[in-house]
């Protein structure tokens, strides 16, 4: 079975902090943050494998530059698959209600 590497964008690097952040700091429970943390990791680890499983945006023109989307809990984790450099790209990471067409 081939294996893409990853690499994340430092916008999604950031989108995680946030989140993170937030759930610690303004929500007040740490072991919350702590455990979407490895959610997160987890996720995103999955696409070293097959990460064509995970369906294209439903945005016509977010579709056509190929961002697909993975759900994790409320959070939606974008990203690129580059097939010649086996290579997953992980975009952005955004609360799923939020109008992240405007945020990609």
């Amino acid at each position: 079975m081939k294996s893409y590497k990853i690499e994340i964008t430092e916008r999604t690097i950031t989108d995680i902090k946030d989140v993170a952040s937030y759930i610690a700091r303004e929500l007040l429970e740490p072991k919350t943050a702590e455990k979407m943390l490895e959610k997160f990791e987890d996720g995103i680890a999955s696409l070293v494998q097959m990460p064509s499983r995970n369906s294209l945006v439903r945005d016509e023109e977010l579709a056509h530059k190929g961002i697909r989307r993975l759900f994790v809990d409320n959070y939606v984790i974008f990203y690129i698959i580059e097939e010649r450099e086996s290579k997953v790209t992980v975009v952005r990471l955004l609360y799923g209600k939020r109008d992240w067409v405007n945020l990609i």
